[in-house]
């Protein structure tokens, strides 16, 4: 079966949902071909028909969805460790991947090895505010803060 199918997140493969059972997979094929044929010979009949067994198939996975997880974490209630593989897979937060950096190259040098790539860090943390700093170059002189009575300044408001 080709047609979309909401419950299973747009054709993905119920194989991977341990709550869908067997009658359950059967009710989902029958519930794709009903709508396959109310697209192909669209009718009231058809299209009741489909309807009807979209909201079953939608109870009944949302049931069986509900009591999978009740069940996984009654067995799991001493084991955290358990619970919270479940609640991270369950929010798709997938493990990190440690992703190691080989070399870096820091003020035009190739930096190698664990200690010299974190010592290169270190340098350009700890120094890059200050050259930022020097960097920026202030156009007012800083002795004469206030605008001299020569200088125009726009205003909306008439004196």
């Amino acid at each position: 079966s080709s047609g979309i199918n909401a419950e299973y997140g747009g054709g993905r493969c119920a194989e991977s949902k341990p709550w869908i059972l067997d009658w359950l997979r059967c009710a989902c094929a029958r519930k794709n071909t009903l709508y396959q044929k109310f697209v192909r010979f669209p009718s009231q009949d058809n299209k009741n028909k489909y309807t009807k067994m979209k909201k079953f198939c939608a109870k009944h996975i949302r049931l069986a969805k509900r009591k999978y997880y009740n069940v996984y974490f009654e067995r799991y209630n001493s084991d955290s460790k358990k619970q919270w593989q479940m609640i991270n897979q369950l929010l798709n937060r997938n493990k990190k991947s440690k992703t190691k950096i080989g070399k870096i190259i820091h003020n035009g040098n190739s930096i190698s090895g664990n200690s010299n790539i974190a010592e290169a860090f270190n340098d350009y943390f700890t120094n890059i505010a200050q050259k930022l700093k020097d960097k920026i170059t202030c156009s007012i002189n800083p002795k004469s803060s206030a605008p001299s009575e020569n200088t125009y300044t726009p205003t909306m408001f008439p004196d």
